[in-house]
């Protein structure tokens, strides 16, 4: 784990800072592209949603009543899905005039994508240092 924090750590320092070129196009809009796309898509969904089963096996473990445990998911599930069901209502009603609100997000997204990557690595990499016992 000392190992891992400390590549962590000083990898950190060795992100390339992104150049503002905008999103990536895809290459191709082939059948075959958009099902390799979906099933990778799957793939990194199931990894991270790995927390979120923990969970529902710790609430239904407990010998909970499903009205017990069921408001608390439906609370989880809608707070993670509202900012997209607003950006998404948002640029319906008022496509032209979300346009460009929606087009500085991006940028603003695209721009600092290398330096939050940077970041996480820098604080997980300490972590891993500090319970390692190197700090």
């Amino acid at each position: 784990m000392t190992i891992v924090g400390a590549i962590l750590f000083v990898g950190s320092w060795l992100v390339p800072k992104k150049k503002i070129s905008g999103s990536p196009k895809p290459k191709s809009f082939s059948i075959g592209a958009m099902i390799a796309l979906g099933f990778t898509t799957s793939l990194l969904e199931v990894a991270t949603a790995l927390p979120y089963f923990a969970a529902i096996g710790i609430l239904t473990s407990n010998h909970l009543a499903y009205y017990e445990w069921l408001p608390i998911i439906a609370g989880y599930n809608l707070i993670m899905i509202t900012p997209a069901i607003l950006l998404l209502g948002l640029h319906i009603l008022f496509k032209s005039f979300m346009n460009k609100p929606l087009r500085k997000i991006q940028a603003l997204y695209d721009k600092s994508t290398s330096s939050a990557l940077s970041w996480v690595m820098f604080f997980v990499g300490l972590i891993l240092l500090m319970n390692g016992g190197m700090i």
